[in-house]
């Protein structure tokens, strides 16, 4: 599940962003190691 909400982030992101650009949020996530 938790992959399917980063899929759903990262097509938002893609939507209203164009790369690259200054980042205006920082985000982190686990490892999966």
């Amino acid at each position: 599940m938790k992959e399917e909400v980063y899929d759903s982030l990262k097509k938002k992101l893609e939507e209203q962003f164009t790369w690259p650009q200054v980042y205006m949020f920082k985000f982190i996530i686990p490892a999966d190691n």
